[in-house]
């Protein structure tokens, strides 16, 4: 029913089927998944975003037609490290979802193990290394609205990295966003999709 990773951090969710979740715990005992763990359950295939230049980006909800976006910093394939964007709404996984107001784009910051895209990965492994969420300045509910946009100078949370990393140790070094060469620009959410203008250049 899913990754050792997930509930190693979590645990299982003894109300069964019918709630939100298959999880337990302060992440996923209310709401929905967090779109990078349906990438990599295979429930959905992503938009990979890996072209210099301007890419147009339309989402659905990720609850309802689930749709994900992963850019890649710099256009580079390899980089383990990922950019990933979801649309939350506060409907069907989400409606009663009190930790979760939902209502906007969701930036998170990945780091994947490498091992994860080989013959060497095992199933104890963790498919990342750290998941970090992405808010522009003054917004605390880590959410991206209609006229926000991304920088490699957009600040970063510093709550999920203590609640979803798996090395609480900080050992893991992280693509810095100056670094990143992404510009997220031009959102606009309407008629239950987001859209947006991701704009990739080389470091």
């Amino acid at each position: 029913m899913g990754l050792p990773d997930v509930y190693a951090i979590s645990g299982l969710n003894t109300e069964g089927t019918g709630v939100n979740s298959i999880m337990d715990g302060p992440d996923f005992a209310s709401g929905d998944l967090f779109g990078i763990m349906k990438v990599i359950f295979g429930w959905i295939a992503p938009q990979h975003i890996d072209t210099l230049g301007q890419t147009q980006v339309t989402l659905s909800s990720i609850s309802e037609e689930p749709q994900l976006a992963i850019i890649h910093p710099n256009a580079d394939k390899d980089n383990p490290n990922w950019f990933v964007a979801e649309y939350i709404t506060k409907t069907n996984n989400n409606l009663d979802c009190p930790t979760r107001p939902g209502g906007g784009l969701r930036l998170w910051r990945v780091t994947m193990d490498r091992a994860f895209f080989g013959e060497g990965f095992v199933d104890f492994n963790s498919p990342y290394t750290l998941l970090e969420s992405i808010h522009p300045a003054g917004i605390r509910d880590y959410f991206f609205y209609s006229g926000d946009s991304l920088t490699p100078f957009t600040a970063l949370s510093s709550d999920y990295p203590k609640t979803l990393s798996l090395n609480g140790d900080g050992s893991v070094t992280m693509l810095e966003m100056t670094g990143s060469g992404i510009y997220l620009e031009r959102l606009q959410i309407k008629d239950g999709l987001a859209r947006f203008t991701v704009t990739l250049h080389e470091d």
